[in-house]
């Protein structure tokens, strides 16, 4: 049918064909490897841990950052997860405190071998993680850990939320410009709200200010002696700064009950539980708080929201945390994306990390591994609802 030399043309133009159909292939996986994979990931895992208060008065925060995590991996290994291996998490609890919290990461690091941890939450639970992850070279990374303290924890210790030094000079500011003489702080013995008190207290002071703190146990129910402390020494305003949402509600409702009117000042902690909120909008008109900012824009924040509510049956709470603990997760896998697993080398990685784009805004990390970017924000409780504070 055909002559030998048109056969040979037909061969050598398939032979072509094959062979540019193999270049596109190969081009196409390429760019698939550039982009990130749409296959789901499998094979052997890579495992990494968190420490989250999973029991205790810090639960409230650590089981929904516990989901947040888990749906991150889920989305991560759907699209490829590390190269085409899966990221897998051992949680472990840190209860909010040292002591449980040394023994969980000292079981993450020699029993599970994990080289990562996302977290803690609670400053006290990173704090206690930062020596033995020092020790053994391995990589701590907190999304909501904001202790001063924390900035010199060490090499490996990073956390992509800031600092309370922000939130204590803040308060400071504020009061001072306020021409308030006096502020009474309600303090949580906790080493996150020590250290905002401890920054508000020296900034304040340096500004002329005089602060008069009273201390409580997470554990209390009764704070009328420090509340008439406070009332006697004629203070002008009043700073609360609490860890659980519970004690904040205990000791509200006592200062309610006290005639104490105000002003006051609340750290990201009960500002940011709606709950409390609602219950004590009327009490708490025309407070000033902080929050953290996050990028409300953000596509994906939209779907992790619609994704709580629709698996869980209520809204995610304290989203200015649970923005950051999301993006932990893919601060770790582009890391590993990029340098591998060795911790070191991770480590390394993430002192270069500089305007990256997440559901909690612009990150960059400082030469101590802070959140360079991330901020502290002044909000405004207004007919119960809150507002970005302006002057």
């Amino acid at each position: 049918m055909f002559s030998k030399s048109t056969k040979l043309l037909l061969g050598l133009g398939l032979v072509a064909v094959l062979a540019g159909c193999v270049q596109v292939y190969e081009d196409t996986k390429k760019d698939e490897a550039a982009a990130g994979s749409t296959t789901p990931a499998t094979g052997e895992p890579i495992v990494i841990g968190a420490l989250l208060p999973l029991s205790g008065p810090g639960e409230v925060y650590g089981k929904p950052i516990q989901w947040v995590i888990n749906y991150a991996v889920k989305n991560a290994n759907d699209a490829g997860g590390v190269g085409g291996k899966p990221l897998k998490v051992e949680f472990d609890d840190g209860g909010c405190k040292q002591e449980p919290s040394t023994k969980a990461v000292t079981n993450l690091v020699t029993v599970k071998g994990v080289k990562v941890i996302i977290g803690g939450i609670c400053s006290s639970e990173t704090l206690a993680a930062a020596p033995i992850a020092e020790q053994n070279k391995v990589v701590v990374l907190s999304p909501a850990s904001s202790d001063p303290e924390l900035t010199k924890a060490g090499d490996f210790i990073f956390r992509n939320y800031p600092s309370d030094a922000q939130q204590g000079k803040m308060f400071a500011d504020y009061a001072n410009k306020k021409g308030w003489k006096k502020v009474g702080a309600f303090v949580e013995i906790k080493s996150y709200t020590e250290g905002i008190a401890e920054v508000f207290e020296k900034n304040y002071s340096a500004l002329g200010g005089e602060t008069v703190t009273e201390k409580f146990e997470t554990e209390a129910t009764d704070m009328r002696t420090q509340i008439t402390k406070v009332q006697g020494a004629k203070v002008d305003a009043y700073l609360i700064l609490t860890q659980a949402p519970a004690q904040a509600d205990v000791l509200l409702k006592q200062l309610q009950e006290a005639g104490v009117k105000g002003p006051f000042l609340l750290n990201d902690v009960p500002m940011g539980d709606s709950g409390l909120v609602t219950k004590y909008k009327d009490y708490l008109e025309g407070a000033i708080g902080t929050s953290v900012a996050y990028d409300t824009a953000n596509p994906d924040l939209a779907k992790l929201k619609e994704a709580y509510k629709t698996t869980e049956g209520k809204d995610l709470p304290f989203l200015y945390v649970m923005a950051p603990a999301y993006d932990a997760v893919y601060i770790v896998k582009e890391a590993m994306e990029k340098v591998g697993e060795d911790p070191v080398k991770i480590k390394d990685y993430l002192y270069t990390v500089s305007g990256r784009k997440g559901l909690a805004g612009t990150l960059s990390f400082d030469t101590n591994g802070d959140a360079q970017t991330a901020q502290y924000i002044p909000v405004i409780l207004k007919n119960g609802v809150l507002e970005d504070y302006k002057e």
